[in-house]
């Protein structure tokens, strides 16, 4: 074998860390920040390869800056970020969000006018964004919702691809706060938050003309079966939607939410990504829209029910994440044709999937089947004792893993169960004379 040869085989083997003990990210942590040459740009770069790194280290390298404004001075916060000592602060940021965001409630064309004009001062800020601009729950009285959508059609912010609604007012400002988000020409991904004051129907006819929607995620709310068939027609008319997330769940517990009722089989979306709970029992008014499924994301503590829907539809997407590791995904996986990434966030094996069980086999057997494809597997280290009692189910979960480019494995200890954090560093300090 050449040296050219030998040298592409052993790029192919390289593996990337992405997980570090606890305790040698405290250490690292304590290292960088009192580093000067270290940049945000260089701090950036370490969330690559270390997936851990934001437990210690977010202050220093989250892209989201966060305001929560209280009081009267709400808006000057924004020019505080625009012209003010702030500015260097705010300036590595790509993304803004504003909670809560109030304007002042008093009458007067002066305030008004000083709302208006601090919107109008933010400009330069928010228009520096690239990717989005999040407002979950705004709240705004008469007069000020109408300052506010004048402000923002006055600044154009049509870069804005990205808007999070979060509304818990009357139908008026429903009707008027909607006008934001039509008027952001470039407007793809919409995350939607109902409050269950909300009036969701009259939400949703505000938003018939929203037809060119790419991403569409409803955050976790409770709703009535008719709530949840108001959202298919909105799913219906935005034929490009190609990622949807469901976080609904039915208000009371003999309903269902089936968000895909009302969206026509015969004009079949081209879903590439999809993120579902077991709140979602209808999946056969699904399974048209997914049939190019790319990656699929189930919640569930109990039982992976769509497992069965799918293989029966025959719909294999290479990217599956999951809470629960029972019997169903295990199947799944021995039918599945070829799997690229696999999550399992489960602590625990349900009772049908121990190793030796007669009518299921184990899940790294199932899984040998991927292993020239697999290239991502996330465990918990809780399921390993039992998944890996026998000598086969040892071999077998090495032979999934050799040509695995990232391996994940997780337990579910925090910061906080770290009694003496300090005391753990100067212990592992000789191990790593390279943070000294």
């Amino acid at each position: 074998m050449d040296a050219s040869a030998t040298t592409k085989e052993d790029a192919h083997q390289i593996s990337y860390l992405t997980e570090l003990p606890t305790e040698l990210l405290l250490r690292i942590g304590n290292y960088i920040r009192k580093d000067p040459n270290i940049t945000i740009g260089e701090l950036r770069k370490l969330r690559l390869v270390c997936k851990t790194f934001d437990a210690v280290c977010s202050h220093l390298v989250n892209l989201n800056l966060l305001l929560l404004p209280k009081g009267p001075d709400s808006l000057l916060q924004l020019r505080y970020l625009v012209d003010g000592t702030g500015k260097a602060h705010s300036d590595a940021y790509t993304t803004i969000t504003i909670k809560n965001l109030r304007s002042l409630e008093t009458a007067g064309a002066s305030s008004q006018d000083k709302d208006v004009y601090t919107v109008g001062q933010a400009k330069k800020h928010v228009t520096s964004l690239p990717h989005k601009l999040d407002l979950p729950n705004v709240r705004c009285a008469r007069w000020v919702s109408y300052t506010f959508y004048t402000s923002v059609a006055m600044i154009r912010i049509w870069f804005c691809q990205r808007l999070l609604y979060d509304h818990k007012e009357s139908e008026w400002s429903i009707s008027h706060s909607t006008k934001i988000l039509l008027s952001l020409k470039n407007l793809t991904e919409l995350e939607l938050c109902i409050h269950d004051d909300t009036d969701v129907k009259h939400l949703f006819r505000c938003l018939e003309p929203l037809t060119g929607l790419q991403k569409l995620t409803l955050l976790p709310s409770k709703v009535t079966p008719s709530q949840a068939r108001a959202v298919g027609n909105l799913i219906a008319r935005n034929t490009t939607l190609t990622h949807f997330t469901c976080g609904w769940q039915p208000a009371h517990a003999l309903q269902r939410v089936d968000p895909f009722v009302e969206v026509p089989s015969k004009k079949a979306l081209k879903l590439e990504h999809l993120s579902l709970s077991s709140h979602c029992t209808n999946l056969q008014t699904l399974l048209p829209h997914v049939q190019t499924l790319t990656s699929v994301d189930f919640h569930s503590m109990e039982r992976n029910t769509w497992c069965t829907a799918f293989t029966r539809a025959q719909i294999f997407p290479p990217t599956i994440k999951v809470d629960c590791l029972d019997s169903e995904l295990v199947t799944y996986v021995g039918v599945h044709t070829k799997i690229v990434h696999l999550t399992i966030t489960a602590n625990a094996v349900s009772i049908d999937s121990y190793t030796g069980s007669i009518q299921y086999p184990s899940l790294f057997k199932s899984l040998v089947k991927h292993c020239g494809a697999l290239k991502y597997l996330y465990l918990n280290t809780r399921i390993l004792p039992v998944m890996l009692q026998t000598a086969p189910e040892r071999l077998s979960f090495l032979r999934c893993v050799i040509d695995l480019e990232e391996i994940v494995i997780v337990n579910d200890k925090t910061l906080s169960e770290y009694p003496d954090p300090e005391s753990i560093i100067r212990d592992v300090g000789p191990n790593f004379p390279c943070l000294e």
